[in-house]
C-alpha cells in the first residue's frame, strides 16, 4: 500500500507538474500572442506616421525586456524621423528661396534686355545704366549659380579625407590674391600672438574658400578696414575675421549661414552676401565639426564672425609631450 500511495503521489505530482507547464506554455503563448498584436498595431501607427506610437509597459514587459527595447528603437526611430522632416522642411525652404533669388535678377535682365530692345530713342546714358544693370545681374546670377554647385560639393565631400592645412597660410595667400585682384583693397591687419602653428584636418580648397568668402563678405560690405585674429586654445583654432562695413541688422545675424536670400543690408541698394555665402560658410565649419558665431561689436563698431576647428589631434599630443618634457 505504501509504494502503491507513493506512485499515486508521485503520478499526480508529475501530472500537476505538466499540467502547470502546459498552462504556463499557454499563458506565454497568449502572452506573447497578443503583445505581438500591441507591436504590430504600434507599428502600424509608425507607418501611418505617428512617430511618438510606444507599446504600453506592464510589470512583465519590464522584466522580459523584449517590449523596452522595441520603444527604445522606436525612440532612435522617431529622432531620425525628426531629423529627416527638418532636412525636408529645410530642402524646400532652400528651393522657395533660391527660386526668389533666381527670378529676381532674371526680371533685371529681361526688363533691361526688352526696353534696349524696343526703346529707339533711349538717351545714351540711360542706355549705359542699362547695360550696366544687365552686367551686374549677369555676375550676379553667375556667382549664385557658382555657391550652388560649390554647395552641392561641400555636401559630397562630407568625410572625405583632408590634409594638414596650416590656416595662417591660407590666410596670407587670400589676402595677397586680394591685393592684386580688388580695386578697392581695404586696410587688412592679422594678428597671431596666440598662435603657435597648430594644424587643421580640412580639405584645402574648403580652407579656401572659407577665407575667401569671410574676406568677400567684408569687402562687399564696403569695409575700410579689416582685422583677422588667429588664435589657439587647447585643442580648438580660433579664427576672427572684423570688419567695419556696412552693418547688417541682428534678425540677419540671427539667420547668419541659414537664410538664403539677402541681397541687401540695410536697404541701401548694396547687394552684400549673407546669403548663400554664409551658407556656405556655415557648412565648410558644421562639416569639420566646428562652431560659427556672427555678432555686431561696440568698441570698435563693426560685424565680427569667429569660427572654432579642432585642431589635428597630433598637433596636440605633440604640444603636450612638449610639455611634460
Amino acid at each position: 500500500p505504501i509504494v502503491r500511495l507513493s506512485i499515486i503521489v508521485i503520478a499526480a505530482v508529475f501530472i500537476s507538474c505538466f499540467f502547470v507547464y502546459l498552462a504556463s506554455i499557454s499563458a506565454m503563448i497568449f502572452y506573447l500572442k497578443r503583445k505581438t498584436l500591441v507591436i504590430d498595431q504600434t507599428l502600424s501607427e509608425i507607418e501611418k506616421g505617428n512617430l511618438s506610437a510606444r507599446v504600453s509597459l506592464s510589470r512583465l514587459d519590464r522584466t522580459t525586456g523584449v517590449i523596452p527595447i522595441f520603444n527604445q528603437m522606436a525612440d532612435k526611430l522617431e529622432v531620425v524621423g525628426e531629423k529627416l522632416k527638418s532636412y525636408e522642411k529645410e530642402r524646400l525652404h532652400v528651393l522657395q528661396e533660391l527660386a526668389h533669388d533666381l527670378r529676381t535678377p532674371l526680371t533685371s535682365l529681361t526688363g533691361a534686355s526688352e526696353t534696349l530692345m524696343y526703346a529707339e530713342n533711349l538717351p545714351q546714358e540711360s542706355r549705359r545704366n542699362l547695360l550696366q544693370v544687365i552686367s551686374s545681374e549677369s555676375q550676379y546670377l553667375t556667382k549664385l549659380l557658382e555657391d550652388l554647385f560649390f554647395l552641392a560639393e561641400i555636401q559630397a565631400r562630407r568625410g572625405v579625407t583632408s590634409e594638414k592645412v596650416n590656416i595662417s597660410d591660407i590666410v596670407a595667400a587670400e589676402i595677397q590674391k586680394i591685393s592684386t585682384t580688388s580695386k578697392q583693397t581695404p586696410s587688412i591687419t592679422v594678428t597671431k600672438d596666440r598662435y603657435s602653428g597648430g594644424l587643421l584636418d580640412i580639405d584645402p580648397i574648403l580652407a579656401r574658400r572659407l577665407i575667401s568668402n569671410l574676406l568677400d563678405n567684408a569687402i562687399n560690405a564696403g569695409a575700410q578696414t579689416i582685422h583677422i585674429e588667429i588664435a589657439e586654445a587647447e585643442d580648438q583654432l580660433i579664427f576672427k575675421i572684423w570688419n567695419n562695413g556696412r552693418l547688417p541688422t541682428q534678425e540677419q545675424i540671427h539667420q547668419y549661414g541659414q537664410k538664403k536670400k539677402s541681397r541687401t543690408f540695410n536697404g541701401d541698394n548694396f547687394k552684400g552676401s549673407l546669403g548663400l555665402g554664409s551658407v556656405i560658410i556655415r557648412s565648410i565649419i558644421e562639416s569639420h565639426n566646428g562652431h560659427l558665431d556672427a555678432r555686431l561689436t561696440e568698441s570698435p563698431r563693426g560685424f565680427e564672425v569667429s569660427t572654432i576647428l579642432p585642431l589635428r589631434k597630433q598637433k596636440i599630443l605633440l604640444t603636450k609631450n612638449r610639455e611634460s618634457q
